[in-house]
């Protein structure tokens, strides 16, 4: 009976393998290449980071960021050819933006929108959260002390 349970078990979770990875990877045969984004609030500045679960050099990443409540502040940063590619906003600058990252692998792109609220935590002056407001509306909290990580979608 046991036997049977292990197989059986065995045999879903290849199963989610094949279904699931592809949605991940797309064609790409690298897991490793698999991107992911992180954000990242500390010492007053909002750090966004692309990178690969492993190590893989990107044709290119994109970064687009509009600052909320600023004019004319749409801000596109870019690098071809690279591991990873970061970006530092400092707290005076924003602390509500609209984030769009994309890349390709091959053939493959990959991207993530979001809005990216910083805020207080309560009863705190010198603790500030993460929220994430992902574009299906989903929302995400992250405490004060963790950042925010996501891997990319395939987008076609």
């Amino acid at each position: 009976m046991i036997k049977k349970v292990m197989m059986a078990t065995t045999i879903i979770v290849m199963m989610v393998i094949v279904l699931v990875t592809p949605r991940y990877i797309g064609t790409s045969t690298e897991v490793g290449a698999l991107p992911q984004l992180l954000v990242d609030h500390t010492d007053n500045h909002t750090k966004i980071y692309v990178s690969a679960i492993g190590d893989y050099r990107y044709p290119n990443i994109t970064l687009k960021l509009t600052l909320e409540g600023q004019i004319g502040t749409n801000l596109t940063v870019q690098d071809n050819q690279t591991y990873f590619l970061g970006y530092n906003i400092p707290d005076s600058t924003a602390l509500t933006f609209h984030l769009n990252v994309t890349l390709y692998i091959k053939e493959v792109q990959y991207g993530y929108n979001c809005t990216v609220v910083i805020e207080q935590v309560p009863d705190s002056t010198w603790k500030e959260s993460i929220r994430v407001i992902e574009k299906s509306g989903n929302e995400v909290k992250m405490d004060w002390d963790q950042p925010y990580r996501r891997f990319l979608e395939v987008l076609r």
